[in-house]
């Protein structure tokens, strides 16, 4: 995955999408920025390899940026 968004740096934006099993959990202060306000939880290893990316190639798990309807 990091190859491949190596070779996009010449782009506007990049997007990076799929199922990666993760959970960042709630605790966005310590995420380095790569995690928003809203994230639910406690996060597991998953996670934390997906915020170590995402704070490596500046990016945001946008589903944490953004309130999130609890489950029943």
């Amino acid at each position: 995955m990091q190859s491949t968004v190596n070779e996009q740096k010449d782009s506007a934006f990049t997007i990076v999408m799929g199922n990666f099993n993760a959970k960042v959990g709630a605790d966005w202060a310590n995420a380095g920025g790569s995690v928003g306000k809203f994230g639910i939880g406690d996060g597991n290893e998953a996670g934390d390899r997906l915020i170590q990316f995402g704070n490596a190639n500046n990016l945001v798990i946008t589903n944490t940026c953004f309130r999130q309807a609890k489950a029943n």
